[in-house]
C-alpha cells in the first residue's frame, strides 16, 4: 500500500519496487490509468511511503500515467565536505564519521582494509558511493530507521534457494553475457606513478587465465593509490571481473515464499543472496548472484529476479556510469578536473598563453593567441583578435587527438598527441599577442 500527503492511501497497488545493487539507486514505478482520481495529485517531489516496507520515496518523473520515484535519500545530501580526506580508514570507520544526527551504519561487510578517499567536495551519500567503489562492496539503505547496511556479496552464503522451470520459473530465463571489458593482463598505475612491480617479481602487470589463455591487455590508472600493495590488490579484483564474460539470467518467477511462507520459506530471495538456477535449455546448474529484485509487493506472482556471475548488472553498471559523469561530487568527475586543470596548466605559461603542443608533423609548436599558421595549402592564415578553442576528443582510433579551430570553424592546427589523460575536454582562450612558431 502507497500513501502521500500525510497519509493519503493510492487507491492503487499494481506498483513495483525495484532493489539494485547499490541501494540508493532503489526505485518504485506504477502506471495510473488516464481516468483515475488520484492522478492529478502526482507530482514531482512528491513523497510516497510504501506502507509495508516503511521507505519513503521521491516521484522523480511523470509521464503521462507512468511514475517514478526513487529511494528518499536527501538527508545524505544536506551536507558538503570541501577538501574532504579520510585519512586511513575501514569503509564502516569512513562512513560512520561522516552521517548525519540520528543515522547509524551496520557492519555486515566486515572489510578491515584501510584506504584513503580524497575528494575536493562530496556530500555523505558522495562519500558512501566512493566507499562502494574503492572497497568493492555494497549498502543497502533504510530511510525509516536511518540505517545503512553495507554488504560484501562475496561473503553471503548460499541459502539453498533454486529456480526451475518445474517449481517457480514461469518461463525460460532471458540469458545475457557480454565480453565488452574482457582483458586477461591489466596494467596499473597509481600516483606519481606508482606500480607494483616491487612486489610482483618485477612485473607492473598482472595476468589472469582462468577463462581465457589468450594475452588480451588493458590498462588502468587510479591517482587516488600511493600504497603499491593497496594497487596490487584492488588491480587483482577489477581484473577478475575483466577476465571472464559478465553472464546475467533475467528471471520471471512465481515467489513462492512470498505466497506461501511457512511452506516455501526456503525458497525466500533476497539480494546478493546466491540462487541456484536450474537452466534445462543450456543443462547447467550454477549458482548466480541475485543482482536486481523488482517486486510487486501484492502481486508476488509477477516478480522479476536477476542473476548475474558478477557484481551489479549491466544497467546498474550504465547508472553508475551516469552517475559519475552528471555528478559534480563525483571521483570521476573531480578527476576529470584535476586533468582539466593539469592539461591547462601544461598547455599555458604564466602570462596565460597557449605554449607547447605536438602537431600533425610531429614537430613540438608553441602557439599564442593571434596567430599566423601557415597550412600547406593556403600559405597562411591571420586570426587577429579571434578568440582560439582548444579541443581535445576522441580520433577515429580511439587515441587522443587535439586541435585548435578558429571561430570561423576552420582547422588551423591538428594534434596527434596531447600529454594528459582526459579527453573530451573543451576550453576557451582568448587571444594575445604573439605569433604560433615552429
Amino acid at each position: 500500500m502507497l500513501a502521500y500527503q500525510n497519509g493519503v492511501v493510492l487507491d492503487f497497488d499494481d506498483y513495483y519496487v525495484q532493489d539494485e545493487w547499490f541501494g540508493a539507486d532503489n526505485s518504485l514505478c506504477f502506471s495510473l490509468p488516464d481516468d483515475h482520481p488520484q492522478l492529478p495529485d502526482m507530482m514531482a517531489q512528491l513523497p510516497l511511503t510504501d506502507k509495508e516496507s516503511e521507505q519513503r520515496y521521491l516521484i522523480t518523473s511523470i509521464d503521462e500515467g507512468d511514475v517514478k520515484a526513487i529511494l528518499d535519500l536527501d538527508e545524505l545530501k544536506g551536507t558538503i565536505y570541501v577538501n574532504y580526506n579520510s585519512g586511513s580508514h575501514t569503509p564502516a570507520d569512513i562512513i560512520s564519521t561522516i552521517l548525519p544526527q540520528g543515522w547509524s551504519v551496520i557492519d555486515d561487510a566486515h572489510i578491515e582494509t584501510r584506504r584513503t578517499l580524497e575528494l575536493p567536495g562530496a556530500t555523505p551519500l558522495d562519500i558512501i558511493r566512493e566507499c562502494i567503489d574503492t572497497f568493492g562492496i555494497t549498502a543497502a539503505f533504510d530511510n525509516a530507521r536511518r540505517v545503512v547496511c553495507l554488504r560484501c556479496p562475496e561473503n553471503e552464503p548460499a541459502t539453498g534457494a533454486y529456480f526451475t522451470e518445474e517449481l517457480n520459473l514461469k518461463k525460460l530465463p532471458i540469458h545475457r553475457s557480454t565480453t565488452s571489458e574482457f582483458a586477461t593482463r591489466l596494467y596499473a598505475v597509481g600516483k606519481d606513478g606508482l606500480t607494483f612491480s616491487s612486489i610482483n617479481d618485477g612485473k607492473n602487470y598482472i595476468d589472469n587465465n582462468e577463462y581465457s589463455d589468450r594475452v588480451v591487455c588493458a590498462f588502468w590508472k587510479d591517482e587516488r593509490y600511493t600504497d603499491a600493495e593497496s594497487l596490487l590488490e584492488d588491480a587483482q579484483a577489477k581484473l577478475a571481473s575483466m577476465a571472464r564474460p559478465a553472464e546475467s539470467y533475467q528471471c520471471d518467477v512465481v515467489d513462492l515464499a512470498k505466497i506461501d511462507p511457512e511452506k516455501w520459506g526456503h525458497l525466500t530471495v533476497f539480494m546478493y543472496q546466491g540462487v541456484i538456477l536450474m537452466d534445462k535449455k543450456r543443462n547447467s546448474r550454477m549458482m548466480h548472484r541475485v543482482s536486481r529484485y523488482k517486486r510487486y509487493p501484492h502481486h508476488p506472482e509477477k516478480n522479476v529476479v536477476t542473476l548475474s556471475s558478477v557484481p551489479g548488472t549491466l544497467t546498474s553498471k550504465v547508472q553508475q556510469s551516469y552517475d559519475a559523469v552528471t555528478n559534480p561530487n563525483s571521483a570521476f568527475q573531480q578527476q576529470y578536473q584535476i586533468s582539466i586543470d593539469s592539461i591547462t596548466s601544461w598547455l599555458t605559461d604564466e602570462e596565460g598563453v597557449f605554449a607547447f603542443v605536438r602537431g600533425i608533423d610531429g614537430r613540438m609548436q608553441r602557439v599564442t593567441g593571434t596567430l599566423r599558421i601557415g597550412p600547406a595549402e593556403e600559405g597562411h592564415l591571420d586570426l587577429d583578435q579571434q578568440s582560439i578553442n582548444l579541443f581535445v576528443d576522441a580520433a577515429p582510433d580511439s587515441k587522443p587527438a587535439a586541435y585548435l579551430q578558429a571561430k570561423d570553424g576552420k582547422t588551423v592546427l591538428g594534434c596527434h598527441e596531447i600529454y594528459a589523460e582526459t579527453i573530451h575536454y573543451k576550453t576557451l582562450i582568448e587571444d594575445k599577442e604573439g605569433d604560433a612558431d615552429a
